[in-house]
């Protein structure tokens, strides 16, 4: 098998689904079936089937990506060990991120780490929060920056919090929230109890949720549109002209507040050039 292969095997793994995996891949559909047959023959043995869901994995398959992951995972190694031969301010950090801290957050932090470290090269993914700690748990990354504290990893440094805030472009006042049309998105559970609970809290009647959506930036969008109000971290809505907000308080009168932090692994500081950025990070101020 080709390097590239592992590649490929994790990418059907995750889509479940041959099309998808094809355009992820930048490959043809027929092109990636025949990819599949030539590496079954070459193993001699059946990775997948089709059913009317998709793809699904044989035993022998879930073996090979068992495999595929750790082939991928000790070829990066080795390519960052031999990059630190030549200089140690050079390799590739691979990072997890949740989509809000990927969008608004992790972009300045790399164009200001490339200036100062022009060698320094980087593999991003984004993922839910809850997600984040297991894959960098399974050194799948070397730094995750996460929302929410699921625990269960060797190092985490809060990097800043930041209020909730109820938001809306005509004014309001919290009694009234019950009447008014809110737009929901998918957050974590962790964050989505804290606002559950402040609720109840307050109001004796469950919220009218005008419009679900897939993510916080979508929601951001609504809102600034006037088309309801949001429950949102206060960064996000920062550079929308007369916007309204008010913050949530618990019952002791704190703020509720949404927590970043940066979670990784000292097993990890073979590469050179991470524990740099690591410092790098922790001396920002956000």
């Amino acid at each position: 098998m080709e390097n590239k292969d592992w590649g490929i095997l994790l990418t059907l793994y995750d889509e479940k689904n041959i099309t998808k995996a094809a355009q992820i891949l930048y490959m043809s559909q027929p092109a990636l079936t025949s990819k599949i047959k030539h590496i079954e023959q070459e193993l001699g043995v059946q990775l997948i089937f089709r059913d009317a869901r998709g793809i699904r994995f044989t035993p022998e398959g879930n073996y090979m990506v068992k495999k595929a992951t750790e082939m991928v995972a000790q070829f990066e190694i080795i390519k960052n060990e031999l990059s630190g031969f030549s200089n140690e301010l050079s390799g590739t950090i691979e990072i997890c991120a949740s989509h809000y801290f990927t969008m608004y957050r992790l972009p300045k932090i790399l164009k200001l780490f490339k200036q100062k470290y022009p060698d320094a090269d980087f593999k991003v993914m984004t993922d839910w929060s809850k997600n984040l700690f297991s894959i960098v748990n399974s050194k799948k990354a070397h730094i995750g920056f996460v929302n929410i504290d699921y625990g269960g990893c060797e190092q985490m440094h809060m990097l800043y919090e930041e209020p909730v805030c109820v938001t809306a472009m005509e004014p309001f006042e919290l009694k009234e929230l019950v009447k008014l049309p809110r737009i929901e998105y998918k957050r974590d559970y962790i964050l989505k109890m804290q606002i559950d609970k402040w609720w109840r809290n307050n109001f004796s009647a469950p919220p009218l949720i005008s419009m679900y959506v897939d993510k916080i930036t979508t929601c951001r969008e609504m809102v600034s549109y006037g088309l309801g109000y949001g429950i949102l971290p206060e960064f996000i809505i920062r550079d929308i002209p007369d916007i309204h907000k008010a913050y949530l308080f618990d019952k002791n009168g704190a703020k509720i507040t949404r927590k970043t932090w940066m979670i990784y692994n000292e097993a990890d500081f073979s590469l050179p050039i991470l524990p740099i950025f690591i410092e790098f990070v922790k001396n920002m101020q956000f």
